[in-house]
């Protein structure tokens, strides 16, 4: 299929109302509010003086354990990562970058979830399998509000996260 007919088909399903044009289009703004933010983790990876929960949040999606951009817990039953968006937001997406070289097949199984006082969590995505490539982008199921955002794994291993977007949009 050329391109022209390509172009002519989407304008015709667009304007005739086959596609709900709010439902199938992006939002036209979002925006990172978890960069920069507090941080927390289920605890540190001992031996190494990196791998703080801060490094999911510096703006750096390198993707390298040795360049000293991820985050690293120890082999934790349920091992968690938690960042503080220090206000109330409807979450649209998260972006999680994996690590490549730290076994990246630790990171599978595992529940994004919102909170706004972290006692009771709200699911925005369960992840049952591994990723896919080296990050992946969860759009929350339904709009879920709140503070706090925590990626959990749900069996016990470490969990290396190498950055962590949390996307918002305007109404």
């Amino acid at each position: 299929m050329n391109h022209q007919l390509l172009t002519v088909l989407f304008v015709f399903t667009i304007a005739t109302g086959a596609v709900d044009s709010e439902q199938w289009l992006e939002p036209k703004y979002t925006w990172n509010v978890a960069e920069g933010k507090p941080t927390m983790q289920s605890s540190n990876y001992y031996g190494y003086n990196k791998g703080f929960s801060n490094l999911a949040v510096d703006g750096n999606p390198d993707d390298d354990w040795y360049h000293g951009s991820c985050t690293h817990t120890r082999n934790d039953v349920r091992a968690w990562w938690m960042v503080d968006l220090q206000a109330t937001y409807t979450i649209y997406s998260v972006k999680v970058v994996n690590c490549r070289n730290s076994a990246p097949s630790r990171l599978s199984n595992f529940k994004i979830e919102v909170s706004n006082n972290m006692v009771n969590w709200i699911l925005c995505h369960h992840q049952t399998g591994g990723l896919s490539s080296a990050w992946e982008l969860y759009y929350c199921q339904a709009s879920v509000s709140g503070r706090y955002v925590r990626i959990q794994l749900q069996g016990q291993n470490y969990l290396t996260l190498c950055e962590v977007e949390v996307n918002v949009h305007n109404a």
